[in-house]
């Protein structure tokens, strides 16, 4: 028998792309939009819940604590939307069991989920990747890495390309188009990550900037959405986000330009930072409120 997962996620569209990866896995899930909804299991009680913090809140929490008295088994894994401590963490005797940042891996989610519920007996994965870097020399690890980052930087243009083929088509309304533009900026994040530290999995990262790119179709599907909870200290504001999104739609950034975007805004910029062409670019990019 399958395990069983349960999702709580407001966002419909990552609510159905998440039950799209984990059901490809194998498990039984469902999923709900609403804390209320966790504690009505007409299948039994869930083996993990996969709870969104901005959906669950302190009340939503209390219904976790609910739920993993009357089922102790329950694993429970945190969806947080900043990589600040979620305050849930500090409240009430239930402790989670995983946390993972948005936007996170594909990957990281599968190998979290499998974790907790296979338990570290299952080799499938982490075999995978073992036999893979003990198989070859210093050398052949060298070329899958370069291979690798190749690899990264396509999926990285396919997605920008996306997102502004979107958004001058007008089918990525602005509230969507920000929503998106807060995964890309923490993707750029990791990714520079990524490049100062060989030990980080690329494989995982390509996925994750494929995830955002169908995110750009998924979203332009839905429509204009509402504005989202009050802005991180770290995104973009929305005011400077509406000159960005004005000018990609009147088709005044290049992808070329918009790939540099993220660096522009969050720095740092490197040797050429203060340069007359940076502080072009930046203008161009960014206006005056960059």
């Amino acid at each position: 028998m399958s395990k069983r997962i349960l999702i709580l996620e407001q966002d419909s569209i990552l609510r159905e792309l998440l039950v799209e990866y984990l059901e490809e896995e194998g498990f039984s899930v469902r999923s709900v939009g609403e804390a209320r909804q966790i504690l009505v299991n007409p299948q039994g009680p869930p083996d993990l819940l996969l709870a969104a913090t901005r959906a669950l809140g302190a009340p939503g929490w209390r219904e976790v604590g609910a739920l993993k008295e009357s089922h102790p088994p329950l694993k429970v894994v945190l969806l947080a939307s900043s990589h600040r401590r979620p305050a849930l963490l500090s409240e009430g005797p239930v402790r989670p069991d995983g946390l993972l940042h948005k936007p996170f891996e594909p990957a990281c989610l599968q190998r979290m989920v499998h974790r907790l519920l296979s338990g570290p007996g299952e080799p499938g994965f982490f075999g995978r990747i073992r036999d893979r870097v003990c198989s070859g020399s210093k050398e052949f690890v060298r070329q899958r890495t370069r291979a690798r980052l190749r690899g990264l930087e396509a999926d990285r243009d396919g997605l920008y390309r996306r997102y502004l083929a979107a958004v001058r088509s007008g089918s990525l309304p602005s509230g969507a188009a920000l929503e998106v533009w807060d995964q890309v900026e923490e993707l750029e994040r990791a990714r520079q990550r990524a490049l100062s530290n060989e030990s980080v999995d690329l494989d995982r990262l390509r996925d994750a900037f494929r995830f955002v790119a169908d995110l750009v179709l998924a979203k332009g599907r839905a429509g204009a959405v509402p504005p989202s909870v009050r802005r991180q200290p770290e995104q973009v504001p929305r005011k400077v986000f509406a000159g960005l999104y004005g000018r990609l739609k009147r088709g005044e950034i290049s992808v070329e330009q918009l790939k540099e975007a993220p660096r522009l805004r969050m720095g740092p910029s490197g040797p050429l930072e203060g340069s007359d062409h940076e502080q072009a670019l930046r203008r161009a990019v960014w206006g005056s409120g960059g």
